[in-house]
């Protein structure tokens, strides 16, 4: 073996080992983060998302090869699954180093990378998805601050403040509406003049 090969498997491998430690942690964390977004509150889905890893052979006993979460999670899901075909790459280019079979190794080597480039592919559409989705979120809660503003105002200034909330909220129904058209409800109504009485100076 001249001297040129000895270093270039030396450098493939410690690639192929870079490459490895990585992908462990980094699945690892995507794994710890699909679970832990199954217990959260994030509103009602009545369906589950399933992704079936292929290929997995040489990793298929270190980590699993089905992925269950929110199918709002997809592309976290999807990243997670690039990654464990990354890893499985990763050990089958190390397995074929040690067998002297060069070629094959630099040719998972170089799957094991394409697949990693697509899993943060999709990592980063999950985090745009999840920017989105405060954005909407922030939108909502100003526009509901803005609503619950100009109910309080009109209570105050139209509504008798000895009468209760739910007389009070029965008397402004029909009134205020979102921008989709609907009516404020009844309940949110009493619920805001409550909080807003609550919150009343009481006089002397």
């Amino acid at each position: 073996m001249s001297e040129r090969t000895r270093d270039f498997k030396h450098i493939l491998l410690d690639h192929i080992k870079s490459h490895r430690e990585r992908l462990v942690t980094l699945t690892r964390s995507c794994l710890a983060s699909i679970d832990k977004k199954k217990g959260t509150k994030r509103g009602r889905s009545n369906s589950s998302l399933i992704i079936l890893v292929k290929g997995l052979e040489a990793a298929a006993t270190q980590f699993p090869q089905k992925l269950k979460g929110d199918p709002r999670d997809l592309n976290l899901g999807l990243s997670t699954a690039m990654q464990l075909q990354s890893f499985d790459h990763s050990l089958k280019a190390a397995s074929a180093w040690r067998q002297e079979n060069i070629e094959e190794s630099l040719k998972h080597l170089l799957q094991a990378a394409y697949s990693l480039g697509q899993a943060k592919a999709f990592s980063q559409m999950q985090q745009v998805q999840s920017v989105i989705a405060q954005g909407k979120s922030e939108m909502s809660h100003a526009r509901t601050k803005r609503m619950r503003a100009q109910v309080v105002k009109h209570w105050r200034e139209k509504i008798d403040p000895k009468v209760s909330a739910e007389y009070a909220a029965g008397e402004m129904v029909g009134i205020f509406r979102w921008e989709d058209g609907t009516d404020v409800t009844h309940r949110t109504l009493a619920k805001w003049i409550a909080a807003a009485r609550r919150n009343e100076p009481r006089s002397k």
